[in-house]
């Protein structure tokens, strides 16, 4: 590792090297979304019930210190004496809304080298989407190959802990992915709000995807022409990919079909407005 000195004096300078190495993670590529987002009118989505019960791991009650009004009937006695002070229960705390991103990771649904290939476009997605909706408050899951390894998956996860995580996301097999919709299905079942960046390489494990939403939740899908990556240019739809299209627009979900050049920025934009028209919100 090279280091220049300099004498206290500023006389001189020289160079040395020191021994050892050092780690350099690159995180994924983020884009700003700006203030939209996605609305709905179900449970823990941007609609009439804008907070959903307390999450899993999130206690229903909560510690605080006395203040003057309180309830005497809310002071928690084994803290009080714990502390020397008047210690209260505090019961209504509201839980944060819940966002789960699930990401294809399929090679074969993968097309494109580099920068330009969809599978940088899914975990710059991925992590676009994930810095965005921390801003907002969410509470986020990543369904990876990577976090159900790791059992990540099933618990909230900071926007540091995403980012390193899809900084080392690799491409894999159907059998991760199907390991993948396994994790994610109970933690949509409740509702809110789930975001699903997907191949078009199988219309099974799409249908599959569709049933992620539940009634009063909202979904979002990026749907990835992946033969329009591997030729570097968008052509238009096919019939296969249209079908598809209509197949979660009845099962409630807004969708974007994502081809090369499409910047993330405009893909969100596109399902977020839908999201708008179908709760009613022409903004």
């Amino acid at each position: 590792m090279p280091w220049r000195g300099r004498d206290p004096f500023g006389l001189g300078t020289g160079d040395t090297e020191l021994p050892g190495t050092t780690d350099i993670l690159i995180l994924p590529r983020v884009e700003v979304l700006g203030g939209r987002r996605p609305r709905g009118s179900g449970l823990g989505a941007e609609g009439a019930i804008p907070y959903m019960v307390a999450l899993h791991g999130e206690d229903d009650a909560s510690i605080r210190t006395y203040r003057d009004g309180d309830d005497l009937r809310r002071i928690h006695w084994p803290t009080t004496a714990h502390r020397s002070e008047l210690m209260v229960r505090q019961e209504d705390r509201p839980a944060r809304r819940r966002a789960v991103i699930v990401m294809d990771s399929r090679a074969r649904g993968h097309q494109g080298l580099g920068a330009l290939g969809s599978f940088e476009w899914t975990v710059s997605a991925a992590a676009s989407m994930a810095a965005h909706l921390t801003r907002h408050s969410y509470a986020l899951h990543l369904v990876t190959n990577e976090t159900t390894v790791s059992s990540e998956a099933a618990q909230t996860i900071a926007i540091d802990d995403a980012l390193a995580s899809l900084a080392m996301a690799q491409v894999g097999t159907d059998d991760e992915l199907e390991e993948v919709l396994r994790w994610a299905h109970p933690l949509t079942s409740v509702g809110g709000l789930v975001i699903a960046i997907m191949t078009d390489r199988d219309e099974a494990v799409l249908q599959g995807i569709a049933a992620l939403r539940h009634a009063g939740g909202t979904g979002l899908l990026f749907l990835l022409d992946s033969t329009s990556f591997g030729r570097g240019r968008r052509g238009p739809p096919t019939d296969q990919m249209l079908e598809l299209v209509a197949l979660f627009g009845v099962a409630g979900w807004s969708t974007c079909i994502v081809g090369p050049g499409e910047t993330i920025t405009e893909a969100w934009d596109t399902v977020s407005a839908q999201t708008a028209l179908m709760a009613g919100d022409g903004r």
